[in-house]
């Protein structure tokens, strides 16, 4: 049986410096293993996939967070027109790969860490 961290360390995880953070697992469509890429590289091939054949038979674990208000009002972000994926349209609030090191839950501490962070100092 496995037990799960409490909040406080979960935090205290989030905080650590992601060691393999641009290291992906890649799953086929029915969720098994199918390998570990870099994540330029894993992208790169399922571009490749999707323009000779319309799909893609990978995918990659990710974590999405929509922050909504009191009023039921959903906050959205705009990309920069910097980001190499989709510049300028309108996102999930928080999101992010997760890591070779990390599980969900401390993929979405990291990532609402760092981006609440660049709102609030940036």
């Amino acid at each position: 049986m496995q037990i799960k961290p409490n909040l406080t360390e979960l935090f205290m995880q989030a905080r650590n410096t992601k060691s393999d953070s641009e290291k992906l697992q890649y799953y086929n469509l029915n969720g098994k293993l199918a390998g570990v890429e870099e994540k330029k590289k894993l992208y790169q091939k399922m571009r490749e996939e999707y323009r000779k054949t319309g799909k893609v038979s990978i995918k990659h674990r990710h974590v999405r967070v929509l922050l909504i208000t009191t009023s039921r009002k959903v906050l959205l972000k705009q990309r920069s027109n910097w980001k190499s994926n989709n510049p300028g349209l309108w996102d999930k609030t928080i999101g992010g790969h997760v890591s070779l090191v990390d599980d969900n839950d401390v993929t979405v501490l990291k990532e609402c860490t760092e981006e609440i962070n660049k709102k609030l100092n940036g």
